[in-house]
């Protein structure tokens, strides 16, 4: 308390609160998810969000490098190839975490190029919306996005930085040459609420937002309506309806333009998460009943941050388009 003549005013330590509240946040419980004598790099401007992180990591059993720019997390990473995890905010002083993403996916000075990378940024909530950010980060090669505070118990993020290392762990101990060669699907992840949904990549014709679709009679499950996309007449479904999901509540989507056997074919989603390529050998088969469903996604892979459902394109077009006549 400060005493004036004119009134009496409480002085507070900003920096010391905002370390405190830091510290709280990432007092997690860590008990099973050590990875001992792994070193994780932790690229963040901010001293007091780094401080924080670098307190559970320890707890955790991980050894912690810090950096505080792109630049000199590149360094860090020339330097010592025992870098089991890197951990970076998407805006730093200099280059971005996107640009460090590209670097280290593209072997820069030779670095290790397939080391687990997780952002973690508060611009992802701020000024993200739609997920465009996101998106772009996870196509550059980020292996997990969250959002700074997000409603994340820290316990299940301190898992998933532990399955991302021992994943890559695995990888290490197999010939290079063999983990090129394994076969991969690799996909555009749709965000349906709280599911994701993969297409084939090469299925892909483009990503846009369709300013109109004209609603047309017919009684087709997520049948929306046709769309003029450059001349080219083409009907629209909503995936959520075509899978049976429940109807979203926020308005956002975004139009997908694939290619079938069947023609063109738009399916509308919330938003892009990214692409992603998943290894034959993680593909299982969905569990439950699906009953119909189950040949329209015949294949699941447990992601460190999402369930990733594949849809088998050809079998969903002839859902949307077996009675193609009645569009005519």
């Amino acid at each position: 308390l400060l005493n004036l003549p004119d009134n009496v005013y409480l002085l507070i330590d900003v920096p010391a609160l905002v370390h405190g509240q830091l510290q709280r946040l990432f007092a997690a419980r860590v008990d099973g998810t050590a990875i001992a004598g792994k070193t994780a790099l932790i690229v963040e401007d901010s001293v007091f969000y780094r401080d924080a992180l670098e307190a559970t990591l320890r707890r955790a059993g991980y050894t912690v490098l810090a950096a505080g720019s792109a630049e000199e997390a590149l360094s860090r990473l020339a330097e010592n190839r025992d870098i089991a995890l890197v951990i970076t905010d998407y805006m730093l002083p200099g280059k971005s975490g996107l640009d460090l993403i590209q670097a280290i996916r593209s072997g820069e000075g030779g670095i290790r190029s397939n080391i687990p990378i997780v952002v973690l940024s508060q611009y992802l909530q701020d000024q993200d919306p739609d997920g465009a950010m996101a998106a772009r980060l996870r196509a550059a090669g980020a292996s997990a996005v969250f959002a700074k505070f997000d409603e994340i118990e820290q316990s299940e993020l301190l898992e998933r930085f532990r399955k991302l290392v021992a994943a890559d762990s695995r990888a290490e101990g197999i010939a290079p040459e063999v983990v090129a060669d394994e076969e991969t699907a690799h996909v555009l992840a749709i965000n349906l609420g709280p599911e994701v949904y993969g297409i084939s990549i090469d299925r892909v014709r483009e990503i846009t937002t369709l300013d109109s679709v004209t609603p047309t009679p017919m009684d087709q499950a997520g049948f929306l309506g046709l769309a003029n996309i450059r001349g080219e007449i083409v009907p629209v479904f909503d995936l959520g309806g075509v899978l049976r999901r429940p109807a979203r509540a926020d308005g956002r989507s975004v139009d997908v333009v694939t290619l079938t056997g069947l023609g063109p074919l738009v399916l509308r989603g919330e938003s892009i998460r990214g692409t992603i390529r998943v290894p034959a050998s993680e593909l299982r088969e969905p569990s439950g009943n699906l009953g119909a469903l189950a040949e329209l996604v015949p294949a699941v892979a447990t992601l460190p941050d999402c369930l990733l459902q594949l849809v088998e394109l050809e079998k969903l077009a002839g859902a949307c388009l077996g009675r193609r006549q009645d569009l005519s």
